[in-house]
């Protein structure tokens, strides 16, 4: 085997791996500029020096029914990169996130790719939803890079080889305690408040949520006449999509196209949809609730076969209770958002018990530099496993 890989095959399946993916390309650079970089991923990924053959944006979905009309282009992409894989042979193959298809996909690479090394890079949450995925991650994964703490140690029981390298979530925002984001720059007045709704990054979760976001916005309006709701709008939707969601009249309610953690550190509460908007929140100090609605199919098979952990926010899974309230599916509309609103912001009466827990989620997640450290273990594993090719 050679002292150091010569190419990276990356895999990245939606906004927040490219972002994640293209960290990790630039760690790796600044130690080893000569690897040649190339795989699947969007913009973050081709900045930092990756070659994009695939793009993400046809394949990223959420849900099982979403899933089943891309699967004509699931497969033909999957075949084009196991096509690519085999003629040029990379000599580690990196796996972001994006378990439904990295899954399948690393099935056939290894087949395949005998010398290749298979890294899973922030890896599927099976503790909490398949369980039984732990075998095929046994037998197609040489190397799991984890980001929860607790995930180390459930990997480890399958005998899976397992490292944590810290959150990269957390890791970020704590690096920066000021933002370049203030109320001026939204022509906010300084008196008023901001309440921060975060419905999603994809085209689907935006449709599903923002809708209810906005008529509880609408009905606390005349509670809050102090208030400005504020819409966050991800990189990753059509710009100035959230405009047409709104009435020209309605000038409490705005759209922000820029960096979730800069609107949430000048935001006052949050209404954010499930995922890692619900940690940043609580990570930054900010009072929130988390909604989540997918379709029926893949609600039904979650809460009756799939699901094994008692809640869908991280923060709520780290502290082990139900320290940032959740609203499921029915109960995701205006009516029910505004009544929590109201308990939680306006009242006040019970985010008493949630401010201890955001020390304690801290002291868990705190790390050095994740990309770092799993670019340092991916090395380790290549270095360690040069005889045994």
């Amino acid at each position: 085997m050679k002292s150091t890989p010569s190419r990276i095959m990356i895999i990245a399946g939606e906004a927040s791996g490219d972002l994640h993916a293209s960290r990790l390309v630039s760690s790796i650079s600044e130690q080893y500029p000569q690897i040649m970089f190339s795989g699947m991923g969007g913009p973050y990924m081709d900045s930092a020096g990756v070659e994009i053959l695939f793009s993400y944006e046809n394949v990223s979905v959420t849900g099982i029914l979403d899933g089943m009309k891309v699967i004509p282009e699931l497969i033909k992409t999957r075949s084009k990169i196991l096509k690519f894989a085999i003629e040029k042979k990379p000599d580690i193959v990196i796996f972001v996130d994006f378990p439904g298809f990295n899954m399948n996909l690393v099935k056939f690479l290894k087949k395949n790719l005998l010398k290749s090394r298979m890294i899973y890079f922030i890896p599927p949450q099976i503790w909490g939803w398949k369980p039984s995925r732990s075998k095929k991650i046994a037998k197609n994964f040489d190397l799991i890079l984890t980001i929860f703490p607790f995930e180390n140690e459930f990997f480890k029981k399958s005998n899976i080889p397992a490292k944590y390298i810290g959150n990269p979530i957390c890791f970020e925002l704590m690096q920066k305690t000021k933002t370049s984001l203030t109320k001026n720059h939204l022509n906010i007045e300084n008196s008023y408040n901001i309440i921060a709704l975060v419905p999603g990054s994809r085209g689907k979760e935006l449709n599903r949520h923002l809708p209810a976001m906005i008529d509880a916005a609408r009905i606390l309006h005349s509670e809050l006449s102090k208030t400005v709701f504020v819409v966050s709008e991800a990189n990753s939707l059509p710009k100035d999509i959230i405009h047409s969601f709104l009435n020209k009249s309605e000038n409490f309610i705005l759209p922000y196209r820029g960096k979730l953690s800069e609107l949430l550190k000048i935001s006052d509460f949050a209404i954010v949809s499930s995922g890692t908007a619900s940690l940043e929140a609580s990570v930054l100090g900010v009072e929130s609730i988390l909604i989540y609605k997918t379709d029926i199919l893949s609600y039904f098979l979650a809460k009756y076969f799939l699901m094994r952990v008692d809640y869908l926010g991280l923060s709520n899974l780290i502290v082990g209770e139900e320290v940032v309230p959740e609203l499921l599916q029915g109960k995701v509309n205006g009516i029910d958002i505004a009544k929590l609103v109201r308990n939680r912001f306006i009242e006040g009466n019970k985010f008493k018990k949630e401010k201890p827990f955001i020390s304690e989620i801290r002291k868990k997640l705190e790390s050095s530099n994740p990309y770092t450290k799993a670019s340092e273990y991916i090395f380790q594993d290549w270095i360690e496993n040069a005889d045994k090719k």
